[in-house]
Protein backbone atom coordinates (compact mmCIF):
# COMPACT_ATOMS: atom_id res chain seq x y z
CA UNK A 1 0.00 0.00 0.00
CA UNK A 2 3.01 2.58 -0.14
CA UNK A 3 2.30 3.49 -3.67
CA UNK A 4 -0.93 4.63 -2.63
CA UNK A 5 -2.59 7.20 -5.28
CA UNK A 6 -6.10 7.60 -4.39
CA UNK A 7 -7.52 10.93 -3.77
CA UNK A 8 -11.32 10.05 -2.65
CA UNK A 9 -12.05 8.02 0.14
CA UNK A 10 -13.01 4.45 -0.60
CA UNK A 11 -15.11 1.42 1.38
CA UNK A 12 -15.01 -1.85 0.49
CA UNK A 13 -18.48 -2.47 -1.71
CA UNK A 14 -19.21 -6.64 -1.96
CA UNK A 15 -21.48 -5.93 -4.78
CA UNK A 16 -22.47 -7.52 -8.36
CA UNK A 17 -22.14 -5.40 -10.99
CA UNK A 18 -23.23 -5.54 -15.00
CA UNK A 19 -20.55 -4.06 -17.95
CA UNK A 20 -20.07 -3.90 -21.69
CA UNK A 21 -16.88 -2.49 -23.44
CA UNK A 22 -17.65 0.16 -25.63
CA UNK A 23 -15.63 2.31 -28.01
CA UNK A 24 -13.68 5.04 -26.03
CA UNK A 25 -15.58 7.75 -28.09
CA UNK A 26 -19.38 5.92 -27.71
CA UNK A 27 -21.25 8.49 -24.94
CA UNK A 28 -23.86 6.23 -24.60
CA UNK A 29 -24.95 6.10 -21.09
CA UNK A 30 -27.98 3.98 -21.74
CA UNK A 31 -29.16 0.31 -20.72
CA UNK A 32 -26.12 -1.81 -21.82
CA UNK A 33 -26.41 -3.85 -24.65
CA UNK A 34 -24.60 -7.07 -24.03
CA UNK A 35 -24.09 -7.52 -20.41
CA UNK A 36 -21.24 -8.94 -18.50
CA UNK A 37 -21.09 -9.89 -14.91
CA UNK A 38 -18.70 -8.63 -12.53
CA UNK A 39 -18.22 -8.31 -8.82
CA UNK A 40 -16.93 -4.71 -7.12
CA UNK A 41 -13.96 -5.11 -4.59
CA UNK A 42 -14.56 -1.23 -3.12
CA UNK A 43 -15.82 1.79 -4.39
CA UNK A 44 -15.11 5.62 -4.07
CA UNK A 45 -16.60 8.21 -5.82
CA UNK A 46 -14.00 8.42 -9.13
CA UNK A 47 -13.53 4.93 -9.36
CA UNK A 48 -14.31 1.22 -8.81
CA UNK A 49 -12.23 -2.07 -8.09
CA UNK A 50 -13.52 -5.15 -9.95
CA UNK A 51 -13.28 -9.04 -10.46
CA UNK A 52 -14.59 -10.41 -13.49
CA UNK A 53 -16.52 -13.38 -13.73
CA UNK A 54 -15.06 -14.89 -16.65
CA UNK A 55 -11.99 -14.15 -18.08
CA UNK A 56 -11.25 -11.78 -20.48
CA UNK A 57 -8.71 -12.60 -23.67
CA UNK A 58 -5.36 -10.52 -24.33
CA UNK A 59 -6.30 -8.80 -26.91
CA UNK A 60 -9.53 -7.22 -24.99
CA UNK A 61 -7.27 -5.90 -22.13
CA UNK A 62 -4.87 -4.38 -24.32
CA UNK A 63 -7.73 -2.39 -25.48
CA UNK A 64 -8.78 -1.27 -22.36
CA UNK A 65 -5.25 -0.81 -21.33
CA UNK A 66 -4.19 1.27 -24.55
CA UNK A 67 -7.52 3.11 -24.78
CA UNK A 68 -9.14 2.29 -27.35
CA UNK A 69 -11.78 0.33 -25.66
CA UNK A 70 -13.79 1.78 -22.03
CA UNK A 71 -15.86 -0.16 -20.07
CA UNK A 72 -19.90 0.44 -19.82
CA UNK A 73 -20.89 -0.34 -16.24
CA UNK A 74 -24.28 -0.10 -13.94
CA UNK A 75 -23.92 -0.48 -10.70
CA UNK A 76 -26.83 -0.96 -8.54
CA UNK A 77 -26.29 1.10 -5.38
CA UNK A 78 -27.75 -0.11 -2.27
CA UNK A 79 -31.32 1.35 -1.44
CA UNK A 80 -31.64 2.49 -5.14
CA UNK A 81 -34.20 1.12 -7.21
CA UNK A 82 -32.28 1.79 -10.75
CA UNK A 83 -28.48 1.25 -11.40
CA UNK A 84 -26.43 4.37 -12.17
CA UNK A 85 -24.57 3.60 -15.35
CA UNK A 86 -20.87 4.90 -15.96
CA UNK A 87 -18.32 4.85 -17.88
CA UNK A 88 -14.85 3.52 -16.64
CA UNK A 89 -11.26 3.14 -17.82
CA UNK A 90 -8.62 0.14 -16.32
CA UNK A 91 -6.05 1.71 -14.71
CA UNK A 92 -4.10 -1.35 -13.51
CA UNK A 93 -4.44 -5.20 -13.25
CA UNK A 94 -2.96 -7.99 -11.64
CA UNK A 95 -2.00 -9.51 -14.90
CA UNK A 96 -1.78 -7.39 -17.88
CA UNK A 97 -2.06 -10.80 -20.71
CA UNK A 98 -5.56 -11.02 -19.20
CA UNK A 99 -8.01 -10.91 -16.77
CA UNK A 100 -9.28 -13.87 -14.82
CA UNK A 101 -11.80 -14.40 -12.74
CA UNK A 102 -9.74 -14.01 -10.00
CA UNK A 103 -7.85 -11.08 -10.67
CA UNK A 104 -8.79 -7.82 -9.58
CA UNK A 105 -8.79 -4.89 -11.65
CA UNK A 106 -8.60 -1.40 -10.68
CA UNK A 107 -10.58 1.21 -12.74
CA UNK A 108 -11.48 4.98 -12.86
CA UNK A 109 -14.84 6.61 -14.23
CA UNK A 110 -14.68 9.07 -16.80
CA UNK A 111 -16.76 11.80 -17.77
CA UNK A 112 -19.05 11.47 -15.09
CA UNK A 113 -21.38 13.54 -14.26
CA UNK A 114 -21.98 15.60 -11.61
CA UNK A 115 -25.13 13.88 -9.98
CA UNK A 116 -23.62 10.62 -10.61
CA UNK A 117 -20.78 11.84 -8.77
CA UNK A 118 -23.00 13.32 -6.31
CA UNK A 119 -24.94 9.69 -5.31
CA UNK A 120 -21.40 8.01 -5.34
CA UNK A 121 -19.58 10.14 -2.94
CA UNK A 122 -23.12 10.18 -0.70
CA UNK A 123 -23.23 6.51 -0.27
CA UNK A 124 -19.24 6.83 0.46
CA UNK A 125 -19.41 9.28 3.13
CA UNK A 126 -22.42 7.24 4.38
CA UNK A 127 -20.67 4.22 4.66
CA UNK A 128 -17.84 5.73 6.40
CA UNK A 129 -19.98 7.30 9.16
CA UNK A 130 -21.89 4.27 9.52
CA UNK A 131 -18.65 2.34 10.04
CA UNK A 132 -17.14 4.93 12.86
CA UNK A 133 -20.53 4.47 14.70
CA UNK A 134 -19.99 1.38 14.67
CA UNK A 135 -17.04 1.85 16.00
CA UNK A 136 -17.49 3.19 18.77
Amino acid sequence: MGNEKRVDARICFDYDVSFDLVKWNDDFSGALENPQKARAIDLSESGICIKFDKELAHHVVQHLLNGTKKIRMAIKLPESEQAIVVFARLVWSNDPQKLANKDHCGCTFVDLPEIKRYHLRKLVNQTIVAQQSNDT
